[in-house]
């Protein structure tokens, strides 16, 4: 996944699970919790977003819904459209570098909740406070394999 991640630059085309996407920014961010561990986020024009962590052999492909407001007490549990997740970690995210883009369009510093669904591991929600603009940014997103993402040649 590293190699994904050192290929990236502007307007690269991604093909994820079938559909070609282009990316119009991207960031590296690691969490105060775990200040050793990456996570690179690919920003598309569509709202949707690629996650991935080379050092966690993680990618998660979602979409920025802004606020999700029926889940705004962050319990252990919730409920969203037709599926259950469980509460898996809280924590401050922090910008390590923009890879490209602009650093005051694209999302910054967050405060976030993630949440994994219980039938379904695969399925991901992360509710997210930026604390810059005072406004939300929740993704809902599913869980990704190394062969469901490429970069377009």
């Amino acid at each position: 996944m590293q190699e994904f991640i050192e290929s990236l630059v502007e307007g690269i085309k991604i093909n994820i699970l079938g559909k070609e996407y282009v990316a119009i920014g991207c960031v590296d961010y690691v969490a105060l919790g775990r200040p050793t561990t990456v996570h690179t986020k690919v920003f598309f024009d569509d709202k949707q977003v690629l996650v991935i962590s080379a050092s966690s052999n993680f990618a998660c492909f979602g979409k920025d819904l802004g606020a999700i407001t029926e889940n705004d007490d962050f319990a252990k549990s919730i409920f969203y459209k037709g599926d259950n997740y469980e509460f898996q970690n809280s924590d401050y995210q922090k910008v390590k570098c923009v890879r490209f883009g602009s650093p005051v369009d694209l999302e910054g510093e967050v405060e976030y909740w993630d949440y994994q669904g219980s039938d379904n591991p695969k399925l991901q929600i992360s509710f997210a406070k930026i604390p810059r603009t005072g406004e939300r940014s929740d993704v809902v997103a599913i869980e990704l394999s190394e062969d469901e993402f490429y970069i377009v040649k």
